[in-house]
């Protein structure tokens, strides 16, 4: 036996299904389709995504009515349908408030920081104008039904506004634009066995689209598109589910002209190193093959909670749906006794000459043979117990939704503003889930959003930018004024500050505060919008400006300065130049920092502007007032005490003399103040150690 290592047999290689070849990817897409649908059919996630929609929808499905059953129509059922309204007040504890975004620079240069005020006005833009923000909030109501909802943010380069014309074709060219959607779990076919939901290699969104512009898109394929029918019977081979029941039959005999597209996304790896992108049809035609033209697959997910262990999420909604389904039982049954019991009956003895006319109101007359008096039998009452356990129904439900009476609109009793936004806060923090999952796809759909621009947005186009006072104007732009910002950050804040109660309570302690200057039309603004921008606004625009001087006086040029600038803030804060050893050996940058330092306290305590040349008065108090800056001290001569001569640096005709200085009085006289009969003693002063430098021995 020789020592050479066992190599195993090694398998034939086989092809990755998505890197086939194009006449062939469209049908290893659709059967991905097939497989995906079939697996929520055996797992039973389409049954529950129908009875989810149906409990959700049920009032609107039933024809907004009560409805009689049995053999004569004597039962009755009713849907009280507090499963849909515990929903939406969860969803909009999440979505009511915009998060606080904020886009990250890849660097601090003022340039850089500059293009993010701009990026923040684009990305709020967006999510106003384009209706960005509604998508969000759909996908948002898609996750908390069927447990995920997605969004795509993708690139349409027919949009927008017409540039120019082909001088050969006659094409009109457009500038292209961002196209956003949003997708149910039906609508995004996926690995369904993956057991990371963060991390999928492939995603296939199905997008429901108007045929006969698909065929503008697509001309050479103009006949195939047109000719095809919406196909819904490919959804349902494996269940009647509801959802695509309803869409097909909700208008009757309705022929729509949508059709489903199936985009196929891929991201970039070993195996696909460019990525790859689909478009194909229900019949196997491929509209699209090519390299994925984004940096990442365009899909972004949010969850209302993980179903661990599988791609999919979990919900709320699955937890209150039994917990409905019993609440609806028991109000149906009390329906049903009121309404066959409402009507009172009397009983009597017979031959009691009692007519049956003479019994106003319906009610019906039963005779017996007993003697005693006619009495109402009170067949209506309902056992207490079932009143009972419709509350024990109804808190169930809201412990398990997390929403308090606060939240619910309904407090037991008179609170003080505080207490209601902690109790409203707590019922956010219940829904950190969802809140965390839509803070996520925040960023990533903003991001999206503005890593588009900059690659694809190459015409110069306009978009009514809202300035922090809401001041609209225009600006126009290009994706190179972007190109510094690499991302979009949300700061989720204070749960509190996102409810009235808080921003209430919020705006009366500013208010109250003496230090803080807020004027009345700052109060209402961030009572009404629960945004502290109105106060900052101010202190941050110089904040960017001083950054700004930094950067030229880093590059040795003189910024100017203003008889309205802090001193204090602009001092501190240009000693971040000083501070770099770089710098300190450039001799320019140092005259460059040490003229400006000069000048901000010329313009502050007063004196020789180096720039200017000008002898500058000190600031005005009333004006530091107005500004919140300390008003600069009394001139006096550094290093002398009160009524000492001046001598050496500090005398008149030293470097120090200004203009306007009298000359000292011969050394040994004092000068004499105005209507002084005997001019103030220079005080006795301690002998200096031996050793001691004159003009040390003065301080």
């Amino acid at each position: 036996m020789d020592n050479q290592m066992f190599q195993p047999a090694q398998p034939k290689a086989q092809t990755y299904w998505a890197a086939a070849p194009s006449s062939e990817i469209a049908e290893k897409i659709l059967e991905k389709v097939r497989q995906y649908y079939l697996f929520l059919f055996m797992s039973g996630r389409l049954d529950l995504y129908e009875k989810v929609y149906q409990m959700y929808f049920g009032p609107a499905l039933q024809g907004a009515q009560v409805s009689f059953t049995g053999q004569t129509g004597e039962l009755v059922s009713i849907t009280v349908n507090d499963f849909r309204n515990l929903i939406k007040r969860l969803i909009s504890l999440v979505t009511s408030e915009r998060p606080a975004f904020e886009c990250r620079a890849t660097n601090s240069d003022h340039k850089s920081m500059a293009q993010t005020i701009l990026g923040q006005g684009l990305l709020d833009y967006y999510l106003r104008e384009k209706k960005v923000e509604v998508y969000m909030q759909n996908a948002t109501e898609t996750a908390m039904l069927y447990a995920e909802g997605y969004m795509s943010v993708e690139w349409n380069a027919t949009l927008g506004e017409p540039y120019a014309q082909d001088p050969q074709t006659g094409e009109v060219q457009t500038q292209g634009d961002i196209e956003v959607r949003y997708y149910s779990p039906l609508d995004m076919v996926k690995d369904p066995v993956q057991t990371d939901p963060f991390h999928s290699m492939w995603k296939v969104p199905i997008i429901w689209t108007n045929k006969y512009e698909l065929a503008e898109k697509f001309p050479e394929w103009r006949d195939r598109i047109v000719s095809l029918s919406p196909q819904y019977d490919m959804f349902i081979d494996y269940s009647s589910n509801l959802l695509w029941e309803t869409r097909q039959s909700m208008f009757g005999g309705f022929i729509s002209d949508e059709i489903p597209l199936f985009v196929f996304y891929h991201e970039k790896c070993k195996t696909l190193p460019e990525g790859r992108m689909v478009w194909c049809l229900a019949d196997g035609t491929t509209l699209v093959d090519a390299p994925l033209p984004y940096s990442e697959v365009p899909v972004y997910r949010i969850s209302s909670g993980e179903w661990l262990g599988t791609p999919f999420g979990y919900t709320l909604a699955f937890d209150l749906m039994p917990v409905q389904e019993m609440a609806d039982s028991l109000h149906s049954t009390i329906c049903t006794n009121q309404n066959a019991f409402g009507v009172q009956n009397i009983y009597a003895q017979r031959g009691n000459g009692l007519e049956v006319t003479s019994i106003p109101g319906g009610m019906r007359l039963i005779e017996g043979n007993s003697e005693m008096p006619p009495t109402p039998l009170k067949l209506a009452n309902t056992a207490p117990e079932i009143f009972n356990y419709l509350e024990m129904l109804k808190t169930c439900k809201d412990n398990l939704s997390g929403i308090n009476a606060v939240a619910q609109g309904n407090p037991e009793r008179e609170m003080a503003a505080s207490a209601m936004a902690l109790l409203q806060s707590m019922a956010i923090q219940f829904s950190m889930d969802l809140q965390g999952s839509y803070v996520r796809m925040f960023e990533d759909v903003g991001t999206a959003i503005l890593d588009r621009l900059k690659t694809y947005a190459t015409v110069p186009r306009v978009a009514a930018i809202a300035g922090k006072s809401n001041r609209q104007y225009m600006k126009e732009f290009i994706g190179a004024d972007i190109e510094g910002i690499n991302r979009v950050l949300v700061n989720q804040g204070n749960p509190m500050m996102n409810t009235t109660a808080g921003k209430v309570d919020a705006a009366d302690k500013l208010l109250a505060n003496p230090n803080i200057a807020l004027t009345a039309d700052q109060y209402l603004m961030v009572r009404a919008t629960g945004k502290l921008e109105p106060l900052t606004e101010g202190p941050e625009s110089e904040l960017m400006l001083i950054r700004n001087e930094n950067e030229m006086l880093q590059e040795g040029k003189l910024p100017q300065v203003l008889i309205t600038d802090n001193p204090l803030l602009h001092l501190k804060e240009h000693a971040i130049v000083a501070n770099s050893p770089e710098a300190r050996m450039t001799p320019n940058v140092m005259q460059a920092y040490t003229t400006h330092i000069q000048s901000h306290l010329a313009n502050w305590k007063g004196g020789l502007d180096p720039v200017t040349q000008a002898f500058l008065p000190p600031m005005d108090p009333d004006l530091a007032n107005l500004l919140g800056i300390p008003v600069p001290p009394n001139p006096m001569l550094p290093g002398l005490p009160p009524g000492a001569p001046a001598t050496g640096m500090d005398s008149p005709q030293g470097p120090n003399a200004g203009p306007g200085m009298q000359p000292p009085k011969p050394q040994g006289t004092p000068a004499q103040a105005p209507g002084m009969a005997n001019p103030p003693k220079t005080p006795n002063m301690p002998a200096p150690p031996p050793g001691t430098a004159p003009q040390a021995a003065l301080q």
